[in-house]
């Protein structure tokens, strides 16, 4: 909340110069409810009530300050690269859900599937394959969430949030082809491979790295959650609650939060954050 205050409603305003934060709030809520799909620039434009041209400057900035990510469609034609609609993602996907106002646990959400596309694309770009990566759609609607072109190789990765060995029928058509060598599904839990044309690597997404410590290789998926909750714990307790700033050992954090946070004494970062 206190990003977005900050951030969006204060700093961004500024910076482009609107007259208000109603239109800025609204383009970025549409585009946090088009994750995972290609950024329709007319319906932002509507619901935003901003110029298609205005629409795609600010979708721009939005990417240069790293809020918003995009992916290009892939094509062998590069020129039709240009032309055609990126897919969108969030960088901080807790940013998302605050727009959105949905925390609810992923059983309980529509947006799952979504949700999880997005969170591989930000496990993609923590191994640092992002620079390469693209997706394929074709115009009856098969569609791969993402591809790899690593020296004149293709590699398509499939997101899949489910428990059980499947491949789609666009995975299929994707094969069929460009003929690639090794396909990678990301599942919720299930390990495995099989060989259909090409071989095909079912991984849970768990299992790909830890974004607080770059951890990698866990053998079982209980021991992949057991890391992730003893390294947040560890975060949080190295993590200042009012201003965000992370520490060393938690007595630093304990020294800090002792000495700037209270009512004579307040650090320069909250006190920036509450002006």
């Amino acid at each position: 909340k206190n990003i977005y205050n900050t951030y969006f409603l204060r700093e961004v305003k500024d910076i482009l110069g609107l007259a208000d934060d109603y239109k800025l709030a609204q383009l970025i809520k549409a585009l946090a409810l088009q994750i995972g799909g290609l950024i329709e620039y007319g319906e932002i434009s509507r619901v935003s009530e901003l110029s298609f041209q205005t629409v795609k400057s600010y979708i721009n900035f939005l990417q240069k300050t790293f809020v918003c990510s995009f992916v290009k469609p892939y094509f062998t034609n590069k020129r039709t690269e240009l032309t055609k609609n990126p897919k969108s993602y969030f960088m901080d996907l807790g940013l998302r859900n605050f727009l959105i106002d949905d925390f609810r646990a992923l059983r309980a959400r529509n947006d799952a599937g979504a949700v999880m596309e997005n969170y591989a694309y930000n496990l993609l770009q923590s191994l640092d394959i992002t620079s390469g990566l693209k997706y394929w759609r074709t115009k009856s609607k098969a569609e791969v969430d993402f591809i790899i072109e690593r020296q004149r190789n293709i590699y398509p990765i499939e997101v899949k949030y489910v428990s059980k060995k499947i491949i789609g029928k666009s995975f299929y058509s994707f094969i069929d082809k460009f003929k690639p060598k090794i396909g990678i599904i990301l599942t919720k839990d299930y390990l495995g491979e099989e060989k259909i044309k090409i071989i095909v690597k079912k991984i849970p997404s768990w299992k790909l790295k830890c974004k607080l410590c770059s951890k990698t290789g866990f053998s079982r998926k209980r021991d992949g959650e057991r890391h992730i909750a003893f390294c947040l714990r560890r975060f949080n307790a190295k993590r200042c609650t009012d201003c965000e700033q992370t520490f060393s050992s938690a007595a630093s954090k304990r020294r800090h939060t002792r000495t700037f946070h209270n009512d004579e004494n307040k650090c320069f970062l909250c006190h920036i954050s509450s002006v």
